[in-house]
């Protein structure tokens, strides 16, 4: 591996334990929107620049919404509508390429036995 790579690996991981552990002690809602725009950025930064990553909810050909979702990873040349802000959109399913929800902490929201 090109050390040129490795060291922008390095970088990239370092920047994002830095974040998570500024994070550390917040409130659920607060990890979970630090977390969510963390991933956007970083998806954004590895992603071909033909891909948009952003959040909103996602409706299909028969009017099925998902709510909101964290994180979208939108195919290339493909339409998403604003909603009120440009925080978020509205996507068409077959325009989704990944949807992601991110949790701030999986272990305590499975459910126990």
């Amino acid at each position: 591996m090109s050390n040129l790579f490795k060291e922008k690996l390095e970088n990239l991981h370092s920047a994002l334990m830095s974040t998570h552990k500024d994070t550390i002690g917040y409130t659920s809602p607060v990890l979970g929107a630090e977390r969510e725009i963390v991933t956007k950025q970083l998806l954004s930064h590895i992603l071909p620049p033909s891909y948009r990553v952003g959040s909103g909810a996602i409706i299909d050909e028969d009017n099925r919404n998902t709510g909101h979702v964290d994180a979208i990873i939108e195919q290339p040349f493909s339409l998403s509508f604003p909603v009120a802000s440009e925080a978020n959109r509205l996507y068409v399913a077959g325009a989704v390429g990944a949807a992601f929800e991110i949790k701030s902490d999986l272990y305590n929201q499975k459910k126990k036995p």
